[in-house]
């Protein structure tokens, strides 16, 4: 380019000590001549069918501006080289980069070299160029089958367990990241414990091709089981790549329950009997967001079953809570009372039942502990009135036997003095037979169930004792003298009372709708006294043998 120049030119004479000055500018033209450098690693390594990339920097090192143009030239066949540019605008004294990729063939062997030459060479002169040399190596590498398996955090993270709220589901993101040197595909599977505590399913199960550096995501969607009662677990996946190489990554889970129940005590037990009900009063809370709640019942065996309809749950107003609806849960926010309330039914089996009580949202996933309680159904009693009747009838008849048979004793003592005087006159007294009486049945109230049907009252049982048959006793007489006649004495009989057995009355249940029964009140039917009178026998009507 243009350059101006200032030059001063001073002269003297050295005899006559004199000089002279000179000053004068000149302006001279250089043409710019550019130039170029390479430069940057040239040696490496690389697999077979692998690539090795070179950075290159070519650098300006003229005065002048020019444009450099890039090529290969491949000294061994079957390999292969690229360039990501092939042309550079360079100023004076700017640099850039260039990348070159040199892949080997695929049935390469171990140690063989390549000799790739780049060059670089301005427009405006091809004798301003330069090239690099680069030597690359074949290495055949024992394979490396190494990876990696890593859980993500997420929101239910708390930096030691996957919270899992109220049971509702988890889902947990996993990286798989191949750190070897080969392709490698990758089968995942998931392990649980407590066997059983959890349902996990990971997505992708299976996943292939995943080249040296590259990385891959799976998903594991984690539920808990109805029947776990813990609170922490742990699911474990599990990956399987080449090379028998095995990777695992523990989730450890912790279950968080929003609700709570309190029975108030650890053994509760309510009792009724059949056609009867009994009821407790819970405590449950929600420490979350208001929400719509019910309650679950389970018996605890089988054997248990049969006594989960006999349960329901009313709210403070006394409405039913259900899980039937929403407008049927209960709205709970905080603490609020519930009745537990057990209803046996006429036909419900006598015995003890163990069931197991929780909370349930309205999602239908359990909120809360499993607390257990028992239920006692108790046979219903047997009616009063048939009691009093019978115990009323055997009082009577003991009674009329009992006076029949004084007032006997006493007329036997007047018609001993009447015939005292009388000679001959002493005779045996007739035996009287035992009054016997029919055993009286028992009635018997059926258990009534809610019909609206009447209740027929019961009537008292009359007892008809049956009549006492006098039988005259024979005397035997000795005769010795045929004028003179000894008496033979005749002891009263004593009367035993006859003891009424009762029956067992057996309850017959009526399917029916439960209705209050009235207590039929029984009064006690008075039996008259049975009266028995003995006739003395004249001595002329006696038989002697």
């Amino acid at each position: 380019g243009d350059n101006d120049y200032n030059l001063h030119l001073s002269f003297s004479d050295t005899l006559s000590l004199a000089g002279w000055d000179f000053s004068f500018s000149t302006s001279l033209y250089i043409a710019p001549v550019p130039d170029i450098e390479l430069s940057g690693s040239t040696t490496g390594t690389v697999a077979p069918g692998g690539s090795r990339t070179y950075t290159v920097t070519a650098a300006n090192t003229g005065n002048g501006a020019d444009t450099f143009r890039f090529s290969t030239e491949l000294t061994v066949p079957g390999w292969d080289a690229t360039l990501d540019t092939s042309v550079l605008d360079l100023e004076a004294g700017q640099s850039q980069t260039v990348k070159l990729t040199i892949t080997a063939p695929d049935d390469a062997g171990n140690g063989d070299p390549d000799g790739t030459r780049l060059t670089a060479v301005a427009d405006s002169d091809p004798g301003i160029h330069d090239s690099l040399e680069f030597s690359t190596t074949v290495v055949v590498l024992a394979p490396d089958w190494s990876f990696s398996l890593v859980a993500e955090p997420n929101d239910d993270w708390d930096g030691t367990y996957y919270l899992v709220r109220d049971r509702a589901p988890v889902m947990v993101t996993l990286t798989l990241t191949n750190q070897g040197n080969q392709d490698n595909d990758f089968s995942l599977q998931t392990l649980v414990s407590p066997v059983g505590a959890f349902s996990a399913t990971i997505q992708p199960s299976y996943v292939s091709s995943v080249a040296p550096g590259s990385s891959e995501q799976v998903e594991v969607q984690i539920t808990v089981m109805e029947n776990f009662l813990g609170s922490t677990g742990v699911v474990t996946v599990e990956a399987s790549g080449g090379g028998s190489e095995v990777e695992r990554a523990d989730l450890d889970l912790r279950l968080e329950q929003s609700g709570s129940l309190n029975l108030g005590t650890s053994s509760l037990r309510l009792s009724a009997e059949q056609s009867g009900s009994d009821s407790h009063t819970l405590l449950v809370a929600n420490s979350g967001p208001p929400m719509q709640v019910y309650f679950a019942v389970s018996g605890l065996t089988t054997a248990d079953a049969p006594a989960e309809a006999w349960v329901s749950f009313l709210d403070r107003e006394g409405s039913p809570v259900t899980g039937d609806s929403p407008q049927a849960m209960l709205l709970l926010l905080g603490t609020e009372q519930v009745t537990l309330e057990v209803a046996v039914p006429a036909s419900g089996e006598v015995g003890d039942y163990v069931l197991e009580v929780w909370m349930v949202n309205q999602e239908h996933k359990r909120i809360s502990e499993k607390h257990t309680f028992t239920v006692t159904a108790t046979a219903a009693p047997e009616a009063t009135s048939s009691s009093l009747l019978l115990y009323g009838v055997v009082v009577v008849l003991f009674a009329g036997i009992a006076g029949g048979g004084y007032w006997y004793l006493s007329r036997s003592d007047d018609d001993d003095e009447d015939y005292d005087d009388e000679p001959g006159a002493e005779v045996e007294l007739p035996a009287v037979a035992a009054a016997t009486t029919m055993p009286v049945a028992a009635a018997t109230t059926a258990p009534l169930e809610a019909a609206p049907a009447a209740v027929a009252p019961v009537g008292p049982v009359a007892a008809e004792p049956a009549p006492a048959a006098a039988i005259p006793a024979v005397s035997l007489v000795e005769a010795v003298q045929p004028a003179v006649v000894e008496a033979v004495s005749a002891a009263p009989l004593a009367v035993q009372p006859v003891a009424a057995q009762p029956v067992v009355a057996e309850a017959v249940p009526v399917e029916a709708q439960a209705v209050v029964a009235e207590a039929v009140v029984v009064e006690p039917v008075a039996a008259q006294p049975v009266v028995v009178k003995a006739q003395p026998v004249e001595d002329e009507e006696m038989e002697f043998e």
